[in-house]
């Protein structure tokens, strides 16, 4: 499995969260979706995921959280 990198997104700005192989970015990004998704309604979540590669978190009417990962 080759490299990659986690981004996220606020919606402000973008940042690099992790460095690593694919699997290890998957498995913190899937953390973190689930970490966020915990103080969310269910309204929101319905419109949120987390799929293999990105996940968005619709943390309200307003804002929205976003992680990709990144293969190189």
């Amino acid at each position: 499995m080759g490299k990659a990198i986690l981004l996220f997104s606020d919606g402000y700005s973008i940042s690099e969260i992790a460095r690593g192989t694919e699997a290890e970015c998957r498995k913190i990004m899937t953390n973190k979706y689930n970490d966020a998704a915990d103080n969310v309604e269910a309204l929101w979540l319905e419109q949120s995921y987390c799929e293999e590669n990105d996940a968005i978190l619709y943390m309200n009417g307003e804002d929205v959280f976003i992680w990709k990962v990144i293969c190189f």
